[in-house]
This record gives structure tokens, C-alpha cells and sequence, in this order.
């Protein structure tokens, strides 16, 4: 659907914490863990309502994104919590539903306002 959407930082591929997913994850490219990290965070978004995952263990987590051991390396540098209750995306409500999709878009709105400002001509004295 045209309304269904996650947050992507532009910055994510570059972030330390990325690279040391890839490094935990034996991979060289930071790619491959920004596409497995946007799985991930698109799971989240579309199968719980508050980013908590219960009952959901990291290997079956793992199986649903293709690969071992990426449930751990997240969790690793903070971007997941893993208990006996199951899983929890760090930060959830910041990054996903339809609060952060309004929060995204306002800022888009006052960024572009503030850039059409300086496109603005402003009026001449009155003498």
C-alpha cells in the first residue's frame, strides 16, 4: 500500500552501530546488514503495535529474517532487547508508527518552510 512505511535514516549504513552488526556478523558489507536491518524493522512495524515481540525468541526471529546469530548482533548494540518474554525493538515508538510518520512529515513541512524563507525577498524601506 502507497500509506505503509518505515523510517530510513540516510545515515544508517555509516552508523558505528551497523558496522558492528556487519563486523558480528563475519560480513564486509554494511549493505547486507542495512537490507536485514530494514526486514527487521519492518517486522516490527507491521506485526506488533508497541515494538514488543512477546514469546518471540531471537531464533525464531532469526528464521523469519534469513539468517543466524543477526537477532543477537542487534541486540549487542542496543537496537533490540532480548528476554525470557521475548523481543523488544529499542526505541520503537520514535521510529515506527503513524506518530513517527507525523512527526517525519512536520519536519519535512517546517524544513521546507524555513527554506522557502530564505528565497523570499524582503520589502523595500518606506521613506
Amino acid at each position: 500500500m502507497a500509506g505503509e512505511w518505515i523510517k530510513f535514516e540516510s545515515s544508517l549504513p555509516e552508523k558505528p552501530e551497523t558496522l558492528a552488526i556487519t563486523a558480528a556478523m563475519g560480513w564486509t558489507d554494511p549493505d547486507l546488514t542495512v537490507g536485514k536491518l530494514m526486514r527487521l524493522f519492518r517486522w516490527f512495524d507491521q506485526q506488533t503495535t508497541d515494538g514488543n515481540a512477546d514469546r518471540v525468541t531471537p531464533a525464531l526471529l532469526d528464521h523469519v529474517l534469513g539468517v543466524t546469530g543477526l537477532t543477537l548482533a542487534v541486540a549487542s548494540v542496543g537496537w533490540l532487547t532480548v528476554t525470557d518474554a521475548g523481543v523488544c525493538l529499542s526505541k520503537f515508538e520514535r521510529h515506527n508508527g503513524e506518530s513517527a510518520k507525523q512527526r517525519a512529515q512536520t519536519a519535512k513541512r517546517v524544513a521546507k518552510h524555513k527554506g522557502n524563507a530564505a528565497v523570499v525577498t524582503p520589502p523595500l524601506p518606506r521613506e
